[in-house]
C-alpha cells in the first residue's frame, strides 16, 4: 500500500488535487493488482473511477494496445538502455529515472496523438486487437 500512497501524493503535486477527482486509474488484472485490499484502497481514493480485474469497469481483453506505457514507454526506455552497463540496483534505478525525466513534451504529445488513434482503430474493431492496423 506504500506504492499506491506515494503514487497519490505524487500524482496530487503533478497535477493538482482537484484534477485527482477527474482521473481515472486503469491497471490490467494481475493477481498481486486485484487484491481485494488493493481494489478497496484504489475504489476509495479514485471514487471508483478503476478500470481493472473485478470492477465495474474492466480491463480491456487487448489493453496493451490502448496503454501508452505498454506501446511507447517501456519501448523507448528499452532502446535508450541498449548497451548500458550497471553493476547495483540502484544504478539501473537512477538510469531508469534519467531517462524518465528525459522524456520531452513533444513525445509526450506525440503519444497522447498515437493513443487517440489507437482508440478510434480498436472502436472500430469492436474492442479488437489492433496492433497490425497501426
Amino acid at each position: 500500500m506504500n506504492v499506491l500512497t506515494r503514487f497519490w501524493r505524487a500524482l496530487g503535486r503533478f497535477c493538482g488535487h482537484e484534477a485527482r477527482g477527474q482521473q481515472w486509474f486503469m491497471q490490467d488484472g494481475a493477481a498481486p493488482h486485484t487484491a481485494r485490499r488493493v481494489l478497496t484502497w484504489l475504489t476509495d481514493h479514485f471514487e471508483g473511477r478503476v478500470i481493472s480485474r473485478f470492477t465495474e469497469k474492466t480491463w480491456a481483453s487487448h489493453s496493451p494496445d490502448l496503454n501508452p506505457l505498454d506501446f511507447f514507454l517501456w519501448g523507448h526506455l528499452k532502446d535508450q538502455m541498449s548497451g548500458e552497463q550497471f553493476q547495483t540496483l540502484n544504478d539501473l534505478k537512477s538510469l531508469v529515472e534519467r531517462l524518465i525525466r528525459a522524456v520531452t513534451p513533444e513525445q509526450c504529445e506525440d503519444t497522447i496523438q498515437h493513443f487517440l488513434l489507437r482508440m478510434r482503430r480498436c472502436v472500430q474493431r469492436d474492442g479488437g486487437h489492433i496492433e497490425q492496423l497501426l
